[in-house]
Protein backbone atom coordinates (compact mmCIF):
# COMPACT_ATOMS: atom_id res chain seq x y z
CA UNK A 1 0.00 0.00 0.00
CA UNK A 2 1.44 3.36 -1.07
CA UNK A 3 0.32 5.15 2.10
CA UNK A 4 2.30 2.67 4.20
CA UNK A 5 5.23 3.09 1.85
CA UNK A 6 5.06 6.82 2.40
CA UNK A 7 5.25 6.31 6.15
CA UNK A 8 8.21 3.95 5.87
CA UNK A 9 10.15 6.36 3.68
CA UNK A 10 9.27 9.40 5.77
CA UNK A 11 9.74 7.83 9.17
CA UNK A 12 6.15 8.38 10.28
CA UNK A 13 4.81 4.84 10.04
CA UNK A 14 2.38 5.31 12.93
CA UNK A 15 0.74 8.31 11.29
CA UNK A 16 0.68 6.54 7.93
CA UNK A 17 -1.11 3.55 9.46
CA UNK A 18 -3.60 5.92 11.05
CA UNK A 19 -4.14 7.57 7.66
CA UNK A 20 -4.55 4.13 6.08
CA UNK A 21 -7.20 3.21 8.65
CA UNK A 22 -9.09 6.46 7.98
CA UNK A 23 -8.74 5.97 4.23
CA UNK A 24 -10.05 2.40 4.44
CA UNK A 25 -12.95 3.44 6.67
CA UNK A 26 -13.93 6.22 4.30
CA UNK A 27 -13.68 3.91 1.28
CA UNK A 28 -15.91 1.33 2.95
CA UNK A 29 -18.38 4.04 3.91
CA UNK A 30 -18.59 5.27 0.32
CA UNK A 31 -18.88 1.71 -1.02
CA UNK A 32 -21.61 0.89 1.49
CA UNK A 33 -23.52 4.06 0.62
CA UNK A 34 -23.36 3.24 -3.08
CA UNK A 35 -24.38 -0.41 -2.67
CA UNK A 36 -27.25 0.50 -0.38
CA UNK A 37 -28.50 3.17 -2.75
CA UNK A 38 -28.33 1.07 -5.93
CA UNK A 39 -29.91 -2.07 -4.45
CA UNK A 40 -33.46 -1.08 -5.44
CA UNK A 41 -32.49 0.36 -8.86
CA UNK A 42 -30.50 -2.82 -9.57
CA UNK A 43 -33.59 -4.88 -8.71
CA UNK A 44 -35.61 -2.74 -11.14
CA UNK A 45 -33.04 -3.22 -13.91
CA UNK A 46 -32.85 -7.01 -13.45
CA UNK A 47 -36.61 -7.42 -13.20
CA UNK A 48 -37.22 -5.13 -16.15
CA UNK A 49 -34.60 -6.96 -18.22
CA UNK A 50 -36.16 -10.35 -17.51
CA UNK A 51 -39.65 -9.07 -18.37
CA UNK A 52 -38.39 -7.39 -21.55
CA UNK A 53 -36.63 -10.58 -22.70
CA UNK A 54 -39.72 -12.67 -21.92
CA UNK A 55 -42.00 -10.35 -23.86
CA UNK A 56 -39.65 -10.18 -26.85
CA UNK A 57 -39.22 -13.97 -27.05
CA UNK A 58 -42.69 -15.28 -26.15
CA UNK A 59 -45.22 -12.44 -26.46
CA UNK A 60 -44.21 -10.20 -29.37
CA UNK A 61 -43.81 -13.03 -31.96
CA UNK A 62 -47.53 -13.80 -31.59
CA UNK A 63 -48.28 -10.40 -33.14
CA UNK A 64 -46.15 -11.11 -36.20
CA UNK A 65 -48.93 -13.19 -37.75
CA UNK A 66 -51.39 -10.33 -37.20
CA UNK A 67 -49.05 -7.82 -38.83
CA UNK A 68 -48.20 -9.93 -41.90
CA UNK A 69 -50.77 -8.21 -44.14
CA UNK A 70 -49.50 -4.74 -43.32
CA UNK A 71 -45.90 -5.95 -43.73
CA UNK A 72 -46.57 -7.28 -47.24
CA UNK A 73 -48.21 -3.98 -48.21
CA UNK A 74 -45.25 -2.05 -46.79
CA UNK A 75 -47.49 -0.20 -44.35
CA UNK A 76 -45.97 -1.49 -41.12
CA UNK A 77 -44.84 1.43 -38.89
CA UNK A 78 -41.12 1.80 -38.26
CA UNK A 79 -41.33 1.20 -34.45
CA UNK A 80 -43.12 -2.09 -35.12
CA UNK A 81 -40.52 -3.17 -37.69
CA UNK A 82 -37.72 -2.43 -35.21
CA UNK A 83 -39.54 -4.29 -32.44
CA UNK A 84 -40.14 -7.38 -34.59
CA UNK A 85 -36.51 -7.45 -35.73
CA UNK A 86 -35.25 -7.25 -32.14
CA UNK A 87 -37.69 -9.99 -31.15
CA UNK A 88 -36.52 -12.19 -34.04
CA UNK A 89 -32.84 -11.79 -33.07
CA UNK A 90 -33.49 -12.55 -29.40
CA UNK A 91 -35.66 -15.56 -30.21
CA UNK A 92 -33.62 -17.23 -32.95
CA UNK A 93 -30.08 -15.90 -32.64
CA UNK A 94 -29.65 -15.26 -28.91
CA UNK A 95 -26.80 -17.78 -28.71
CA UNK A 96 -24.85 -15.72 -31.23
CA UNK A 97 -25.55 -12.60 -29.23
CA UNK A 98 -24.37 -14.28 -26.02
CA UNK A 99 -21.26 -15.69 -27.72
CA UNK A 100 -20.40 -12.35 -29.32
CA UNK A 101 -20.88 -10.59 -25.97
CA UNK A 102 -18.66 -13.13 -24.18
CA UNK A 103 -15.87 -12.86 -26.77
CA UNK A 104 -16.06 -9.07 -26.75
CA UNK A 105 -15.94 -9.02 -22.95
CA UNK A 106 -12.86 -11.30 -22.80
CA UNK A 107 -10.98 -9.34 -25.48
CA UNK A 108 -11.85 -6.04 -23.79
CA UNK A 109 -10.81 -7.35 -20.36
CA UNK A 110 -7.43 -8.53 -21.70
CA UNK A 111 -6.88 -5.22 -23.50
CA UNK A 112 -7.62 -3.22 -20.36
CA UNK A 113 -4.81 -5.12 -18.64
CA UNK A 114 -2.29 -3.55 -21.05
CA UNK A 115 -0.73 -0.11 -20.49
CA UNK A 116 -2.55 1.39 -23.47
CA UNK A 117 -5.87 -0.11 -22.39
CA UNK A 118 -5.44 1.01 -18.78
CA UNK A 119 -4.64 4.55 -19.86
CA UNK A 120 -7.63 4.67 -22.20
CA UNK A 121 -9.90 3.32 -19.44
CA UNK A 122 -8.70 5.91 -16.91
CA UNK A 123 -8.99 8.71 -19.46
CA UNK A 124 -12.56 7.73 -20.28
CA UNK A 125 -13.46 7.43 -16.58
CA UNK A 126 -12.34 11.02 -16.03
CA UNK A 127 -14.44 12.20 -18.98
CA UNK A 128 -17.74 10.52 -18.04
CA UNK A 129 -20.34 13.22 -17.52
CA UNK A 130 -20.86 13.83 -13.82
CA UNK A 131 -19.23 10.62 -12.59
CA UNK A 132 -15.85 11.59 -14.03
CA UNK A 133 -15.65 14.65 -11.81
CA UNK A 134 -16.36 12.54 -8.71
CA UNK A 135 -13.62 10.06 -9.65
CA UNK A 136 -11.21 12.94 -10.29
CA UNK A 137 -12.00 14.63 -6.96
CA UNK A 138 -11.52 11.43 -4.94
CA UNK A 139 -8.23 10.67 -6.73
CA UNK A 140 -6.80 14.17 -6.33
CA UNK A 141 -7.93 14.37 -2.69
CA UNK A 142 -5.87 11.24 -1.93
CA UNK A 143 -2.89 12.73 -3.76
CA UNK A 144 -3.13 16.02 -1.86
CA UNK A 145 -3.51 14.34 1.53
CA UNK A 146 -0.57 11.95 1.07
CA UNK A 147 1.71 14.60 -0.47
CA UNK A 148 0.84 17.08 2.28
CA UNK A 149 1.47 14.49 5.00
CA UNK A 150 4.87 13.55 3.58
CA UNK A 151 5.97 17.18 3.18
CA UNK A 152 4.78 17.92 6.72
CA UNK A 153 7.06 15.15 8.02
CA UNK A 154 10.10 16.47 6.17
CA UNK A 155 10.24 14.10 3.20
CA UNK A 156 11.89 15.73 0.13
CA UNK A 157 9.36 16.86 -2.44
CA UNK A 158 10.73 14.62 -5.22
CA UNK A 159 10.33 11.49 -3.10
CA UNK A 160 6.94 12.74 -1.89
CA UNK A 161 5.69 13.23 -5.45
CA UNK A 162 6.96 9.82 -6.55
CA UNK A 163 5.04 8.09 -3.75
CA UNK A 164 1.90 10.23 -3.70
CA UNK A 165 1.28 10.06 -7.46
CA UNK A 166 0.57 6.33 -7.16
CA UNK A 167 -2.26 6.77 -4.62
CA UNK A 168 -4.44 8.47 -7.25
CA UNK A 169 -5.26 5.07 -8.75
CA UNK A 170 -5.45 6.74 -12.17
CA UNK A 171 -2.73 6.42 -14.83
CA UNK A 172 -3.56 9.77 -16.48
CA UNK A 173 -3.28 11.74 -13.23
CA UNK A 174 -0.21 9.79 -12.17
CA UNK A 175 1.59 10.65 -15.41
CA UNK A 176 0.62 14.31 -15.12
CA UNK A 177 2.17 14.38 -11.63
CA UNK A 178 5.27 12.59 -12.94
CA UNK A 179 5.69 15.29 -15.58
CA UNK A 180 5.35 17.93 -12.86
CA UNK A 181 8.13 16.20 -10.94
CA UNK A 182 10.49 16.91 -13.84
CA UNK A 183 9.71 20.61 -13.46
CA UNK A 184 10.51 20.42 -9.75
CA UNK A 185 13.82 18.70 -10.55
CA UNK A 186 14.66 21.58 -12.89
CA UNK A 187 14.09 24.08 -10.09
CA UNK A 188 10.68 25.31 -11.21
CA UNK A 189 7.31 25.35 -9.41
CA UNK A 190 4.75 22.57 -9.05
CA UNK A 191 1.70 24.67 -9.94
CA UNK A 192 2.81 25.47 -13.51
CA UNK A 193 3.13 21.95 -14.97
CA UNK A 194 0.03 20.75 -13.12
CA UNK A 195 -1.90 23.62 -14.70
CA UNK A 196 -0.57 22.79 -18.19
CA UNK A 197 -1.68 19.17 -17.82
CA UNK A 198 -5.34 20.31 -17.75
CA UNK A 199 -6.10 17.55 -15.23
CA UNK A 200 -6.34 19.74 -12.12
CA UNK A 201 -8.83 22.49 -11.34
CA UNK A 202 -7.78 26.12 -11.42
CA UNK A 203 -8.81 26.48 -7.76
CA UNK A 204 -6.38 23.75 -6.71
CA UNK A 205 -3.62 25.22 -8.88
CA UNK A 206 -4.11 28.59 -7.19
CA UNK A 207 -3.95 26.96 -3.77
CA UNK A 208 -0.73 25.13 -4.67
CA UNK A 209 0.76 28.38 -5.99
CA UNK A 210 -0.13 30.16 -2.74
CA UNK A 211 1.31 27.27 -0.73
CA UNK A 212 4.59 27.40 -2.63
CA UNK A 213 4.79 31.17 -2.26
CA UNK A 214 4.07 31.19 1.48
CA UNK A 215 6.00 27.98 2.23
CA UNK A 216 2.80 26.36 3.60
CA UNK A 217 2.31 23.83 0.82
CA UNK A 218 1.88 20.85 3.18
CA UNK A 219 -0.86 22.52 5.23
CA UNK A 220 -2.72 23.82 2.18
CA UNK A 221 -2.56 20.46 0.41
CA UNK A 222 -4.05 18.61 3.38
CA UNK A 223 -6.90 21.13 3.65
CA UNK A 224 -7.46 20.95 -0.10
CA UNK A 225 -7.64 17.14 0.10
CA UNK A 226 -10.31 17.29 2.80
CA UNK A 227 -12.27 19.91 0.84
CA UNK A 228 -12.17 17.86 -2.38
CA UNK A 229 -13.37 14.76 -0.55
CA UNK A 230 -16.32 16.66 0.95
CA UNK A 231 -17.24 17.99 -2.49
CA UNK A 232 -17.03 14.50 -3.98
CA UNK A 233 -19.23 13.09 -1.19
CA UNK A 234 -21.91 15.73 -1.77
CA UNK A 235 -21.85 15.19 -5.52
CA UNK A 236 -21.99 11.40 -5.06
CA UNK A 237 -25.03 11.67 -2.77
CA UNK A 238 -26.78 13.84 -5.37
CA UNK A 239 -26.14 11.39 -8.20
CA UNK A 240 -27.25 8.45 -6.10
CA UNK A 241 -30.56 10.21 -5.39
CA UNK A 242 -30.97 10.89 -9.12
CA UNK A 243 -30.24 7.29 -10.12
CA UNK A 244 -33.59 5.74 -9.17
CA UNK A 245 -35.86 8.24 -10.97
CA UNK A 246 -33.54 8.13 -14.01
CA UNK A 247 -33.89 4.33 -14.23
CA UNK A 248 -37.65 4.56 -13.80
CA UNK A 249 -37.75 7.09 -16.64
CA UNK A 250 -35.73 4.78 -18.90
CA UNK A 251 -38.06 1.87 -18.12
CA UNK A 252 -41.08 4.07 -18.82
CA UNK A 253 -39.62 5.00 -22.23
CA UNK A 254 -39.05 1.33 -23.07
CA UNK A 255 -42.62 0.43 -22.08
CA UNK A 256 -43.96 3.34 -24.12
CA UNK A 257 -41.97 2.14 -27.14
CA UNK A 258 -43.39 -1.38 -26.75
CA UNK A 259 -46.95 -0.08 -26.51
CA UNK A 260 -46.57 2.22 -29.51
CA UNK A 261 -44.96 -0.50 -31.62
CA UNK A 262 -47.81 -2.93 -30.86
CA UNK A 263 -50.72 -0.50 -30.99
CA UNK A 264 -49.81 1.59 -34.05
CA UNK A 265 -50.55 -1.21 -36.56
CA UNK A 266 -53.84 -1.97 -34.81
CA UNK A 267 -54.88 1.69 -34.93
CA UNK A 268 -53.70 1.94 -38.52
CA UNK A 269 -55.77 -1.12 -39.52
CA UNK A 270 -58.81 0.23 -37.69
CA UNK A 271 -58.43 3.55 -39.47
CA UNK A 272 -58.28 1.90 -42.89
CA UNK A 273 -61.56 0.07 -42.21
CA UNK A 274 -63.51 3.25 -41.43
Amino acid sequence: MNITRAGEEGGFIEESLRSLAVFTERSEEVRGRILGAIAYPAFLVITGGVLFFTMMVFFVPRFQVIFERLEKRGELPLPTIVLLQISDVLKNDYWYVVLLGAITGIVLWRWLKTDAGGEMRDRLLLRIWGIGKIIRQYAISRFCRVLGTMLKNGVPIMSSLEVSRHVTGNIVLSRAIAEASKSIAAGRSLAGPLSRSKQFSEELIELIHVGETTNRLDEILMKAGDSLERQANRRLDLYIRMLEPALLLIMAIIILFLLLALLLPVLQSAGSLT
